[in-house]
C-alpha cells in the first residue's frame, strides 16, 4: 500500500511538471526500481545497514561484523593430539642452511668466457646492478667487456655482475655454499660480518659510487626537529619514537642493508657504540623504540606501502638512491641521513688469483672515468648531504650481537599469537601441499618458544587443527604432527578460512591485550566458494591484524592485494627457494 501512494504522488509531480511522457516513463522506472530496494529492507534500521559505507566502520563494528559473518561459515574444532618426534639436539637455526640456489640471483650482463678470457664474477647490490637508474655497475661492466682490455699475459678482462642482495650474498660467503670472486654490498657492515665469520678480502675499492642511508620523514612533521642551521638529527627522530609521539618501520636487519645500518645507529643512540656497552640498559630502551614500530618490513616497497596506501607511518628508512626515484617520497617527505655511509665498496675473496686481481684493480680505474661519474649522478648516487657526520662502522661482533638483539626484542616484550592458515583444498594435491608441509616445519624451527601459534586449515569448510598456545616443546611436536598429516581434497574457501581464523585472533587478544597477534596463510591463492575479498576488504583494514601470505604456484596478485591490506608482505614460494624465503620471514616476524 505504501508502494501505491508513493507512485500517485509521484504521478501528480509529473503532471505539474510538464514533463514529456518519455521523461515521464523514464523516471516512473528509475522510481519504480528505488522504491522497490527501500520496501524489501525490512525496517529503517536494514535500510541503513544496505547503504552503509564499511570505510566509516569503527574498529568494534568492524569486529562486530566479521563475528556476523563467520555464523554462517562452516567450522568445526577437529583436534589433532598426536605428537611428532623432536631431534631435541638440534642446531640453532640458520638461514644459511636454506640458501636457495645460486641461479635464482642472475647473472645480469653478458662476456666472452674462453679460454683466452679471465673472467672475474661479482656479487652486487641491487640499487646498483638491475636496469634503468638501478643498472649503473651493469652498464659499466657492458662497456669494459666490449673494449676487450688485455691484462699482462695478452688475456682479455672480463666481468660478471651477479645481482643479489647485500644480506644473502653475504650469507652465501660466509657460510661457503658459493664463493663469488669479489663483492660490492650497499655497505661495509657485511664486509665486517664476513670477516667476523672468517672471511678475508683485499680491497679493490673503498668506495665505487656514494650513498646514503635516511630516514625519510613526513614534510609536516620537519619543523619539529628543524635546528636553527636548517639541519634535522635523525637522534631527535628516534627519540620521538622511543615516547610514542611518532610511529616508523624500517627493513629487516638480516636481509637489508639500510635496515642493518639502522638497528646499529640505534644502538649506538642509546650507548650501546660497542659489545661491551650492549647492556641491559640499553636493551632496555631499544625495546621501548620496538613499541612505536608496527611492522619489520622484508622489502622497501612493504615500507612504501605503508606510506602510500594508508598513511600509518611517520617515517621510514630508504637510501637517498632510491628515494631520488619516487616522486611522491620526494614531493611529500624530507630526507634525513643517518649512520655510516653506504659506501658501495668492493673487495676481492682472499683465495683468487692474480689475474683476477689485476681484472678487478683494472675494471675499478675504467669505473671512475668521468662519463661514469656523470651518470652516476644522474641515477641518483653520490648525492652527500651537507654537514652530515657518518658514524664509524663498527665491529663484526659488535653488528652480529646487534641482530640477536633485535632477533629477541624487536616485539618489545609483547608476546606474538600467531595462526597458521593451511590451504588443503583439491588444488593443492601433490607438490603445493608437500611445500605447504616443509614450510610449516622448516617455520617451527624459527619460532621462539616464548611465542604462541596455532594451526587452522580450510578447503570447502574451516578446520581448527591444533588451538594456539604456548610454542614450547610440546606443543612444537604436535604444530609438526599436524603438518605431516595434511590431506587435500575439496572447495575451496580461502576468505572463510581467513575470517575465521581473525575472530579466533581476536578472542585470544580480548584475553590478554599485550599479545601481538599475527596470521600466516599458506595457499595457491584461489578461492571458489564463500566470502571474497570485497567482503572482508575493509574489515579487515579495521581490525588491523597482519596477514602474511606465502604462495605456493599461486594467484600472487590476489595474495599482495590482501597481504597489503594491513602492512603485511607476500612470498612466492617455489620449490627452489621455498625454504630460504620461509626462514626469512619468520625469522624477522617469530
Amino acid at each position: 500500500m505504501h508502494f501505491f501512494y508513493h507512485m500517485s504522488n509521484l504521478r501528480s509531480i509529473l503532471t505539474l511538471a510538464g514533463l514529456t511522457w518519455l521523461k515521464k516513463i523514464l523516471i516512473l522506472i528509475i522510481s519504480c526500481f528505488l522504491f522497490m530496494l527501500i520496501v524489501g529492507c525490512d525496517d529503517a534500521s536494514n535500510i541503513s545497514k544496505a547503504f552503509k559505507n564499511r570505510d566509516a566502520m569503527t574498529r568494534e563494528e568492524a569486529i562486530q561484523e566479521l563475528f556476523q559473518l563467520t555464523e554462517n561459515i562452516d567450522f568445526r574444532r577437529s583436534i589433532e593430539t598426536g605428537r611428532a618426534k623432536l631431534d631435541l639436539e638440534m642446531e640453532e637455526p640458520d638461514l644459511a642452511k636454506n640458501l636457495p640456489p645460486i641461479e635464482e640471483f642472475p647473472i645480469i650482463n653478458t662476456a666472452v668466457t674462453t679460454q683466452n678470457s679471465v673472467v672475474v664474477e661479482i656479487f652486487s647490490s641491487s640499487e646498483k646492478s638491475g636496469t634503468g637508474t638501478d643498472g649503473w655497475l651493469v652498464e659499466i661492466a657492458e662497456e669494459f667487456n666490449k673494449s676487450s682490455i688485455k691484462i699482462d699475459g695478452g688475456k682479455t678482462a672480463q666481468v660478471l655482475i651477479r645481482k643479489i642482495p647485500s644480506g644473502i650474498g653475504y650469507q652465501f660467503i660466509s657460510s661457503n655454499t658459493y664463493e663469488p670472486d669479489a663483492f660490492t654490498p650497499s655497505n661495509e657492515l657485511w664486509i665486517k660480518l664476513a670477516e667476523y665469520s672468517g672471511k678475508n678480502f683485499k680491497v679493490i675499492s673503498e668506495s665505487l659510487v656514494g650513498n646514503e642511508a635516511g630516514l625519510v620523514l613526513k614534510n609536516n612533521l620537519v619543523e619539529d626537529f628543524m635546528k636553527d642551521d636548517g639541519i634535522i638529527d635523525y637522534g631527535e627522530v628516534i627519540e620521538k619514537v622511543v615516547t610514542g609521539q611518532i610511529v616508523m618501520g624500517y627493513t629487516n636487519p638480516f636481509a637489508s642493508s639500510t635496515g642493518l645500518n639502522f638497528l646499529v645507529t640505534v644502538l649506538n643512540h642509546f650507548g650501546g657504540t660497542n659489545t661491551e656497552n650492549l647492556t641491559d640498559d640499553v636493551i632496555s630502551v631499544f625495546r621501548e623504540f620496538q613499541k612505536s614500530v608496527p611492522f619489520v618490513a622484508m622489502t622497501t616497497l612493504q615500507l612504501r606501502n605503508g606510506v602510500e596506501k594508508s598513511g600509518s607511518l611517520d617515517v621510514l628508512v630508504m637510501e637517498k638512491q632510491t628515494y631520488l626515484q619516487v616522486p611522491s617520497l620526494v614531493n611529500g617527505f624530507t630526507f634525513v641521513p643517518f649512520g655510516s655511509y653506504h659506501n658501495n665498496p668492493l673487495v676481492a675473496l682472499a683465495n683468487i688469483n692474480a689475474p683476477k686481481i689485476e681484472v678487478l684493480e683494472i675494471f675499478k680505474s675504467f669505473s671512475e672515468k668521468s662519463k661514469f661519474k656523470v651518470k652516476a649522478k644522474e641515477y641518483g648516487f653520490n648525492n652527500p648531504t651537507k654537514s652530515f657526520k657518518t658514524l664509524a662502522v663498527p665491529s663484526g661482533d659488535f653488528i652480529k650481537k646487534a641482530q640477536r638483539v633485535w632477533k629477541f626484542e624487536k616485539d618489545s616484550g609483547k608476546q606474538i599469537v600467531t595462526l597458521f592458515l593451511c590451504d588443503v583444498s583439491g588444488s593443492m594435491t601433490g607438490a603445493r601441499l608437500a611445500n605447504v608441509k616443509e614450510a610449516l616445519k622448516l617455520g617451527s624451527e624459527f619460532i621462539n618458544k616464548k611465542h604462541q601459534a596455532g594451526i587452522i586449515s580450510f578447503n570447502s569448510e574451516v578446520q581448527l587443527k591444533l588451538p594456539i598456545s604456548d610454542f614450547a616443546i610440546n606443543h612444537k611436536a604436535g604444530f609438526i604432527e599436524v603438518a605431516n598429516n595434511l590431506e587435500a581434497g575439496g572447495g575451496t574457501a580461502m576468505y572463510d578460512g581467513i575470517a575465521v581464523s581473525l575472530k579466533l585472533l581476536l578472542e585470544k587478544i580480548n584475553q590478554d591485550n599485550n599479545l601481538k597477534p599475527m596470521l600466516f596463510v599458506l595457499t595457491d591463492g584461489e578461492t571458489k566458494s564463500g566470502l571474497k575479498y570485497n567482503d572482508l576488504e575493509s574489515i579487515i583494514e579495521k581490525i588491523g591484524i597482519p596477514i602474511y601470505t606465502i604462495g605456493f604456484e599461486a594467484n600472487i596478485p590476489e595474495l599482495k592485494m590482501l597481504s597489503n591490506t594491513v602492512e603485511a608482505s607476500t612470498i612466492d614460494a617455489n620449490v627452489d627457494n621455498i625454504k630460504y624465503k620461509i626462514g626469512s620471514l619468520f625469522n624477522a616476524q617469530m
